[in-house]
């Protein structure tokens, strides 16, 4: 909340946002105006090196520009796996549900595989955000 653009997007969104804890008061707009922060935060975490290396743990910061299928590569590389561990861990926590971490993990991973076959000059700053996004949007954060 301290970072002004995800504020801002905050408190803009926030009467949009679920007024209530509760699955039974969601409705399709909430889920449009979290999708919003959910692509703020991750556009904010990938053009700020502090927040990124917080994050990721200096993992990136070397290739952001670099393409997306030369970073990642294949499934269950390394710098795949670092990265998804991290998105994974930040959005639903460790150890907490392995059911929603195992499901977003493998979905991330299908992502990451998927970016570069339909924008293959997509950066890995790019895709990186595009997974963040996708999972801090995910039902599994507003279900956690």
């Amino acid at each position: 909340m301290s970072d002004t653009a995800v504020n801002m997007q905050y408190n803009s969104l926030q009467q949009s946002l679920p007024p209530v804890p509760q699955i039974d008061a969601f409705v399709a707009s909430q889920q449009t105006a979290i999708s919003q922060l959910a692509g703020t935060y991750c556009s904010e975490l990938m053009g700020n090196q502090q927040y990124r290396d917080a994050f990721f743990t200096n993992v990136l910061d070397a290739s952001l520009s670099a393409t997306a299928s030369s970073f990642f590569g294949a499934s269950g590389s390394a710098n795949r796996t670092t990265v998804i561990n991290a998105i994974t861990a930040h959005a639903v926590g460790t150890g907490v549900n392995v059911s929603y971490s195992t499901a977003i993990a493998t979905e991330l991973d299908a992502l990451l595989t998927r970016i570069p076959t339909v924008a293959p000059s997509t950066t890995v700053s790019a895709a990186t955000a595009a997974a963040c996004s996708a999972a801090l949007g995910s039902a599994a954060v507003s279900l956690k």
